[in-house]
């Protein structure tokens, strides 16, 4: 995407001739960093309905197959019916631009302001399909009781996705599945900020060092949804995970895949057959392992649309982006996470 100096060079009264440029250009940028998106189903029915709600309907699995003896039958099931219902949300964002940026045709200036619109946009949007994803719980302040000086603190939960400890605390290493965290100095209690996961299938690698064992938990993952049966095909990894599997001979880098195949965005190799995604919105405490696609969607309400606002008395113009959507898992049993995998995960 690029503009040509003509284009920039437009009075206020002709800069409506930008807009499908701008818009262009903030779609192209978020597109390039966009992760989540791309392992979510997309239900744009309330684009035909209207309204701000969605209902899911699903059911439980009713049973499984098996042998039955001469005049046996099968063993009976109920299937147990559930709904989710989904609310659309309203997405913003904004760019000024002057008429003093227009007239210098400062085309660099324009387009890197666009460019950081989209990775905003598509940042925020990550955030919230990763925390849909997670099962992640709201931030929550978290002080551990009183104890005798020790090294070795219990956050008060478990399954912990992420401990943001507050100044002048070391934390140098975590069991995140049992929510306990080791400190490089002995004190009574600790405190800070941590996000915990309410997702029903997790469970601990079977391999855990100082150095952990992402290829572990990658089979261990298979194992676990082979029970559903799910056939998990990507893995979402933090960078605490990435030296690890990246230096496992069983890790197969994009750079020697086949040419016929298709990458997705921030997909950096395989291990035990399944997509390794490398995303800055996931969490440190857990690889995320899952079948996209299955039981997960993304409700549009409304595409990414741009409004635009004259401010004469500041010689300048503003556009407004604005998309509603949410993302939502209607039944986690395509998920599963693995804790003890990443550098820091020690048992205590």
């Amino acid at each position: 995407m690029g503009f040509k100096l003509a284009e920039l060079a437009l009075s206020t009264g002709n800069v409506s001739a930008l807009e499908p440029k701008v818009l262009e250009g903030v779609m192209e940028a978020a597109k390039k960093v966009a992760i989540g998106r791309q392992l979510l189903t997309i239900n744009d029915r309330l684009k035909k309905e209207g309204g701000r709600t969605l209902t899911f309907p699903f059911r439980s699995l009713a049973g499984s197959a098996g042998i039955v003896g001469e005049g046996v039958g099968p063993a009976e099931a109920k299937a147990t019916y559930y709904t989710v219902t989904a609310t659309v949300t309203k997405i913003g964002a904004s760019l000024i631009v002057s008429q003093e940026t227009i007239e210098e045709s400062r085309i660099d200036v324009v387009q890197g302001d666009i460019e950081e619109v989209g990775y905003s946009l598509a940042d925020f949007e990550d955030w919230l399909i990763m925390d849909a994803l997670y099962g992640a719980s709201a931030s929550v302040n978290v002080t551990t009781a009183g104890v005798a000086q020790t090294t070795v603190h219990s956050l008060g939960t478990s399954l912990v996705l992420k401990f943001t400890p507050n100044t002048g605390i070391n934390v140098v290493g975590a069991d995140y599945y049992d929510g306990k965290v080791i400190v490089d100095t002995a004190v009574t209690q600790i405190s800070g900020t941590i996000k915990y996961s309410t997702r029903s299938r997790q469970l601990e690698c079977s391999i855990v060092s100082t150095t952990g064992s992402v290829y572990q938990a990658l089979v261990d993952a298979r194992a676990n949804l082979a029970l559903v049966p799910r056939k998990p095909d990507v893995a979402i990894l933090n960078i605490a995970h990435w030296a690890n599997i990246a230096t496992d001979r069983q890790f197969i880098d994009v750079s020697r895949y086949g040419t016929n195949e298709v990458l997705l965005t921030g997909e950096m190799g395989k291990a035990a057959n399944i997509k390794c995604i490398l995303a800055d919105r996931s969490y440190p405490g857990a690889i995320l392992v899952m079948q996209s696609f299955i039981n997960k969607y993304l409700v549009v309400r409304r595409d990414l649309e741009l409004k635009k606002k004259d401010y004469p008395e500041l010689d300048s113009f503003g556009f407004y982006f604005y998309m509603e959507e949410i993302p939502v898992i209607t039944n986690d049993d395509s998920i599963v996470l693995v804790f003890g995998a990443a550098k820091s995960s020690q048992l205590l």
